[in-house]
């Protein structure tokens, strides 16, 4: 059996697939501010936690929200596992060390009460989620974690984010792109492109950039799924679909 069918066949799904991309010229990351934001504290906790002796008591299961009033982004929401350490010298803490990485912006911490240890029995069934990589007023992705490349889901998100990123370098405004594939098809037989004035741009995605077997042939390499999950296939250095 040839490799390009056993491709095929690992690429083939029930059903048609329909897959997003987008990408804005808000943040260098060309993602929108409150998504950029996010991250950053999201790596600024995952530093402290790493590298800070003083911070041992801070645990791996964190939550990060970032709330928008309007298009400007207006506080962050933190949720943390802070072990026996008080609520209360937690909050000064963040709010102290936080200051620059949340943009000045207020920061609320655990707003429920203390939260001593989350674990998998706070978030369970939470992989069912739909996972918003571009923000709450983008439409919703199914959770890539835990796919393979060869899934459709996740080489095609990976393939609308290029086409996006295409489009706005070429000066669309904020465009995002949707594909669906059908079952064992490497081309998508429907693409929309749209950017934020409305004007339809599909006539200019190219159908060649979007076909599924150019992840496995031009992009793969040993560890470029994990680097996809750690931070978001969105908006990192270093993933061929960002260059």
């Amino acid at each position: 059996v040839s490799a390009d069918r056993i491709a095929t066949a690992r690429l083939s799904s029930e059903s048609p697939i329909m897959v997003t991309g987008y990408a804005t010229a808000e943040t260098p990351e060309k993602l929108p501010e409150t998504v950029s934001l996010a991250r950053q504290v999201a790596k600024r906790l995952h530093e402290k936690r790493e590298l800070d002796p003083e911070w041992f008591w801070l645990g791996p299961d964190a939550e990060v929200a970032v709330i928008a009033e309007g298009a400007r982004p207006s506080r962050v929401v933190l949720t943390i596992e802070h072990g026996n350490e008080s609520l209360e010298n937690v909050r000064a803490r963040v709010a102290s060390e936080f200051r620059e990485a949340a943009n000045h912006l207020p920061i609320s911490v655990n707003m429920t009460g203390a939260c001593e240890k989350r674990g998998l029995a706070r978030v369970s069934g939470a992989s069912g989620r739909g996972a918003s990589v571009y923000g709450s007023l983008i439409p919703v992705l199914p959770s890539l974690i835990g796919l393979d490349i060869q899934c459709v889901e996740k080489a095609g998100s990976w393939l609308a984010r290029r086409a996006a990123l295409s489009l706005l370098r070429r000066g669309a405004v904020a465009p995002l792109v949707q594909a669906v594939y059908l079952p064992g098809d490497f081309k998508p037989a429907y693409i929309k492109a749209r950017d934020a004035h409305g004007r339809d741009l599909s006539a200019e995605v190219v159908l060649a950039e979007l076909s599924l077997d150019r992840v496995r042939k031009e992009w793969w390499r040993s560890g470029l799924n994990l680097d996809a999950a750690r931070w978001g296939f969105a908006g990192e250095p270093g993933l061929p679909w960002e260059e």
